[in-house]
């Protein structure tokens, strides 16, 4: 399997940064992905430069198992977070040499 990672940029809505980050935490979101096979890091970052901008940084073990997590239920209950508090969302796809 060919290790993948994901650099995942939110713009949000001004000053929502946090309460996005917060919300995601309080539903247990963070833990479940933490948990899901394959999943090898999935980590916030704040811009340090930007107080709307929210950098994810997500490493899995295969591509496959970075799609199928996209389909659980929990991504479902981010996915009407983030609608709530993200404007807009860049990935950028790496793979390891």
């Amino acid at each position: 399997m060919d290790e993948i990672t994901l650099i995942v940029t939110y713009r949000c809505k001004d000053g929502k940064r946090g309460s996005f980050v917060r919300d995601v935490a309080a539903q247990g979101i963070l833990d479940k992905i933490l948990q899901e096979e394959g999943c090898m890091a999935y980590k916030y970052a704040m811009s340090a430069t930007d107080e709307d901008e929210l950098i994810l940084i997500e490493r899995w073990a295969s591509e496959a198992l970075q799609q199928a997590h996209l389909a659980r239920e929990h991504m479902q209950q981010l996915k009407s977070i983030k609608e709530r508090y993200v404007i807009s969302t860049t990935v950028d796809k790496l793979k390891q040499y």
